[in-house]
């Protein structure tokens, strides 16, 4: 009886774990390079993983912050709901007042 119901669960979990991330229709990434550590280029990509938005800034975003991770989420699906920007030269750097590169 119990490992039917702990069945139950697991395969429960499962199916919610997997319908929260088919939510996502895209994705960011975070590129820097070791010789140019204050330079970092952020590439948007869609569900298919095309590019759709890139941009390189002069700063050092801190992907481990919550904030930070909560931005770039908003401008993904930004991107992804509208298409390009109508001024996608400094999307990122608006959002996080920082210096282009």
């Amino acid at each position: 009886m119990k490992t039917t119901i702990l069945t139950l669960v697991i395969i429960c979990l499962a199916t919610l774990s997997s319908i929260a991330q088919s939510k996502h229709t895209g994705t960011w990434v975070v590129e820097s390079n070791l010789y140019q550590r204050g330079i970092q280029t952020v590439n948007f990509y869609d569900g298919n993983n095309q590019l759709i938005y890139s941009e390189t800034v002069k700063a050092h975003l801190n992907l481990s912050k919550k904030k930070v991770q909560q931005k770039l989420n908003n401008v993904l699906e930004t991107l992804v709901a509208g298409g390009k920007p109508v001024n996608d030269s400094n999307m990122i750097v608006a959002l996080f007042r920082i210096k282009r590169y």
